[in-house]
């Protein structure tokens, strides 16, 4: 926002269904910005560094000049989108609180032939919030001018202590071990 910059290519995650390990994104911005671009991302930095120490201590933010044309961009309005679409571990099971009861993650981020694509996705144990949290990143991505699309999905899994396959679990763990 402070430096007029866009998103020019952006890439991370190999799956729907796992945390990226990196990513990595161009932006383009005014030459006339570039020292207070610096200034911004030295201040991200720190506070990423801090923020993630022990999540993430290999963490890596770093702004190198290069010269790329700025074909198609995404403006920041693109890039509150991103920040906008739900991602995380937003319930807990309430009988078990250790177990997450839902949450999305962006598994997939991709700028491709000028198109920005986000795939992620949602776990719950219940249909009810699976379908609730899907109808929030649909508002989000609407409001930002851009398509949601679910290309797969799976009925809500309520944690079962009873479970034949967590039975049968527990005796092979135990006769292995």
């Amino acid at each position: 926002e402070k430096t007029g910059s866009a998103l020019i290519r952006a890439e991370g995650g190999e799956a729907d269904n796992a945390i990226p390990r990196s990513a990595s994104a161009v932006l383009c911005i005014p030459d006339e910005q570039y020292a207070q671009a610096q200034k911004i991302v030295e201040e991200y930095i720190r506070s990423y560094t801090k923020s993630y120490r022990l999540t993430d201590p290999k963490l890596t933010v770093t702004l190198n000049p290069e010269n790329e044309e700025a074909k198609a961009a995404y403006s920041l309005h693109g890039i509150r989108m991103l920040v906008a679409l739900r991602d995380g571990v937003f319930a807990r099971d309430p009988e078990h609180p250790p177990r997450s009861a839902l949450s999305s993650n962006m598994g997939v981020l991709a700028i491709r032939d000028g198109i920005l694509t986000v795939r992620s996705m949602i776990r719950s144990t219940t249909e009810e919030w699976k379908e609730l949290l899907s109808e929030q990143l649909i508002a989000a991505a609407e409001a930002y001018g851009a398509r949601y699309t679910v290309d797969s999905d799976y009925t809500g899994w309520e944690y079962d202590p009873d479970s034949a396959l967590r039975r049968l679990y527990f005796e092979t763990v135990q006769d292995l071990f």
